[in-house]
């Protein structure tokens, strides 16, 4: 067989354009794959998440603010939870061993940080510094941004049923 100058362009462009199809695919399967694991740890601490959302929609609804921000902290000397801060509120939080529970157990459900939980009057953030969130919708409205209006992240989302929702960044 003879390969002139256009057999040869036209063998590289379908060499390319499978390449790029394959690539497509394995993304695709990584999502796919990474979607399934949250929904069956989302599944495994259904129960801790849902007790963490009752506790958060109460310190909420006692504080006069839009937005209530709470972080994880963590003792130096065990590296179990201890107690939340809200910088709102000035304060740290005193937490129950129930609560302390829920929180380590959602935890787990985490690849990467959780330190934070967000609540607002549309929805509750689980997330941290990561490129990660678990997001239930108090409006039951699909969240329309990652950790704020002002930050414009492109992200993925990923219905867990019963306005819950996973959140990822594209990038990471």
């Amino acid at each position: 067989m003879v390969i002139n100058k256009s057999n040869k362009i036209k063998i590289m462009v379908s060499i390319i354009i499978t390449m790029i199809f394959c690539f497509s695919l394995s993304s695709c399967r990584q999502n796919n794959s990474e979607v399934n694991s949250k929904q069956v740890a989302f599944d495994i601490n259904r129960s801790d998440f849902d007790k963490l959302n009752q506790f958060f929609e109460e310190q909420y609804s006692s504080a006069n603010t839009n937005e209530l921000t709470f972080v994880i902290c963590v003792s130096k000397e065990t590296g179990k939870i201890e107690k939340l801060y809200s910088g709102y509120l000035q304060e740290y939080i005193c937490i129950t061993e129930d609560i302390i529970e829920s929180l380590s157990n959602v935890k787990q459900a985490f690849n990467y940080d959780f330190s934070i939980i967000s609540i607002s009057e549309t929805r509750i953030s689980y997330g941290g510094e990561g490129y990660e969130m678990f997001v239930y919708s108090l409006d039951e409205e699909k969240p329309k941004y990652f950790w704020s209006d002002d930050r414009n992240k492109p992200f993925n989302i990923y219905s867990l049923g019963d306005d819950w929702y996973y959140l990822f960044l594209k990038q990471r």
